[in-house]
């Protein structure tokens, strides 16, 4: 982030006054860590930030989750140009409590973990746009997402996810999660939301495609927290149960 000076006049005094302006950090390559990685500009990125790629096709993650512990913008090339993998091993993007972070034209695929969010961890306030998350397993509570945050999803496909014991195949809400224009489908789950589990949290959605299976696609224990409008339910063949 550019820093410049200021200098303001008051009673005669000269007062210097530091503002910023955002920077733009451009990933040049797909490596997992390094020089021109995702990883690495997300560690040297200021506050405000915004994050952009010259590359297309795979960063594939081996190590470790990538860390948003900072307010940035991350815009991708488009969720068909470029995925950022979990390599079936890590968990792929966890957003810091505090941080208002933007994702927008990734897809967010493959994730790994343990306790929820294979896909992302949100316990900040997120807003994921014109992307896809799918492919993402974890034992229980959120295949593709966890959010116990302010997670906003808007023209978005969450699919193929998947838990292995319970709650939010596609979606675990514990925060305050608005989905519209988007497509929950095909995510599984033995039992509690297989689309989107919402337990403590306030859930709305609008002109949503949540493709339902004999199993429950939404799960709630609040009903007043829900807002669904223009939502199309659609049929899909049953998860196997574990």
């Amino acid at each position: 982030m550019k820093t410049f000076l200021a200098v303001f006049a008051l009673s005669g005094l000269l007062i210097p006054l530091t503002t910023q302006a955002a920077t733009t950090i451009t990933v040049t390559s797909t490596a997992d860590s390094g020089p021109g990685s995702l990883r690495d500009a997300i560690a040297t990125a200021s506050s405000g930030d915004n994050i952009h790629f010259s590359v297309t096709g795979t960063i594939a993650l081996t190590t470790s989750a990538l860390i948003v512990a900072k307010s940035v913008t991350i815009s991708g090339p488009g969720a068909s140009n470029l995925a950022v993998s979990g390599s079936h091993a890590v968990q792929v993007f966890k957003v810091n409590s505090g941080a208002i972070v933007t994702i927008s034209g990734l897809t967010i695929e493959n994730g790994s973990a343990s306790g929820g969010g294979a896909g992302i961890f949100n316990l900040g306030t997120l807003t994921l746009s014109n992307s896809t998350v799918s492919g993402n397993s974890t034992d229980s509570e959120g295949g593709g997402i966890f959010n116990a945050g302010t997670l906003t999803v808007t023209n978005t496909m969450v699919s193929g996810n998947s838990v292995s014991c319970c709650y939010g195949g596609g979606i675990f809400n514990l925060g305050t999660l608005t989905v519209t224009n988007g497509t929950v489908a095909g995510n599984s789950v033995p039992s509690g939301g297989g689309g989107i589990g919402n337990f403590l949290g306030t859930l709305a959605l609008k002109n949503t495609i949540v493709a339902i299976a004999p199993w429950e696609e939404i799960a709630t224990t609040i009903k007043e927290h829900l807002a669904l409008r223009d939502i199309t339910f659609q049929t899909m063949t049953p998860a196997p149960v574990c």
